[in-house]
């Protein structure tokens, strides 16, 4: 009668709204660099020409965030609001991304899921710990039974139990949703997302694609693609996300090419 019709709100979604519960959006700021990917298609090239699979877009991306991350430790952090503001410095990083997985009855669940403690792999033990996460399924993964548990709990209860036992306590939240943030909205086709992301630091990856660029003095067609960084400024300014994408520009245009190849016994060039 009224043109419409009332169904429940999933309950993966209802566990993003208690994370974001307590984002405020003001606080967020976001750079977006445009970086050429020219480094990146060769590395994919020189897998691919070993027989090997073609390390994926989303791979290099969150090896390119664990190597650069190091040197900006004040973005792999967590602000305690309540019951006193502070912020807490993690020591190793996590990070945390979102999966396609198939469901108990068939369905496509996009799964959160973390790569821990990061920063110490080589480059192809970062390839083997994302592949591994790839090719798990959700209970294996262990983050599916944790969302099933909180969604067990009813709505209004469970976010006083989030505010008062997960959010006052930096360990817990890394347990729960790691130290930093990665998202990659390019492979459904978007260039540039600004996100609502509880993280002090969160890098989206948008869509890969031949855009013109000035390169060599020329504008040419190349491989490219907008990598936006959101970032709490209640802990950093922009200055220092501005030299925190610098370094990823550089990483990936780059610096990738050293550790990638050099783990299939090529130098770069």
């Amino acid at each position: 009668m009224g043109g419409f019709e009332y169904s429940l709100l999933q309950g993966h979604r209802r566990l993003v709204w208690d994370l974001l519960r307590d984002t405020d959006a003001y606080y967020l700021n976001h750079h977006v660099i445009l970086v050429d990917f020219t480094a990146i298609e060769t590395v994919r090239d020189a897998y691919e020409a070993a027989s090997l699979p073609k390390p994926s877009y989303v791979a290099l991306g969150l090896y390119t965030l664990a190597s650069v991350l190091p040197h900006h430790p004040h973005f792999n952090s967590y602000l305690r609001v309540y019951p006193f503001t502070r912020v807490a410095r993690y020591a190793g990083i996590d990070i945390a991304y979102t999966l396609e997985k198939a469901g108990a009855s068939g369905e496509t669940i996009l799964s959160l899921s973390v790569l821990k403690n990061c920063e110490v792999y080589s480059f192809g033990e970062f390839l083997k710990q994302f592949q591994g996460q790839k090719d798990a399924t959700l209970e294996e993964l262990g983050y599916h039974r944790t969302h099933r548990f909180f969604l067990a709990i009813p709505g209004f209860l469970r976010t006083l139990l989030f505010r008062i036992l997960c959010k006052p306590f930096p360990g817990i939240m890394r347990r729960i949703a790691g130290t930093v943030g990665f998202t990659s909205v390019g492979k459904w086709g978007t260039d540039i997302t600004t996100p609502l992301s509880p993280k002090t630091m969160t890098l989206s990856l948008g869509c890969i694609r031949r855009r013109p660029m000035e390169r060599d003095g020329e504008l040419k067609l190349v491989s490219s693609a907008y990598v936006t960084l959101t970032y709490d400024h209640r802990v950093a300014d922009g200055r220092d996300c501005a030299r925190f994408g610098a370094q990823i520009k550089e990483f990936l245009e780059s610096e990738i090419l050293e550790p990638a190849l050099a783990n299939l016994g090529v130098k770069s060039p």
